[in-house]
């Protein structure tokens, strides 16, 4: 024969698994009516979404297209630079004797100018 007690205590946890499975379908319904609430919601972030990541690829492809516009023109100003750069270094090299031969030339006649003496220089009012 089974002692009264383990009736009873098994009697107790019978009820209490009844009580919890009724609970947890109770909860299980209402979790199911909020999903159901916020379906719609959810959808609508989700088209949101991926009408913001089209956009963001669209800025994106426009934005590269954008910088290799710019990248290439940079890149033609900055051959131009090189260009110009390189054409007066030549330049310079053909002017540079020329240069040095006109300010010998000053050199020298300043030179003659200060040997003839300082020339005076007549006061005025007084009848030159």
């Amino acid at each position: 024969m089974i002692p009264d007690w383990w009736l009873t205590i098994s009697a107790v946890f019978f009820v209490l698994s009844v009580v919890l499975i009724v609970a947890l379908i109770y909860v299980l319904y209402k979790v199911l009516q909020v999903f159901k609430r916020i379906e719609p919601q959810i959808i609508d972030l989700t088209t949101k979404v991926d009408s913001i990541a089209g956009q963001v690829n669209e800025i994106s492809a426009s934005l590269k297209e954008t910088v290799t516009v710019v990248g290439g023109k940079t890149r033609g100003i900055a051959t131009a630079a090189d260009m110009i750069a390189g054409t007066l270094a030549g330049n310079m090299g053909k002017i540079g004797p020329i240069i040095t031969a006109i300010m010998t030339a000053l050199k020298l006649f300043n030179a003659v100018k200060d040997a003839r003496g300082p020339k005076q220089k007549s006061l005025p009012g007084k009848g030159d």
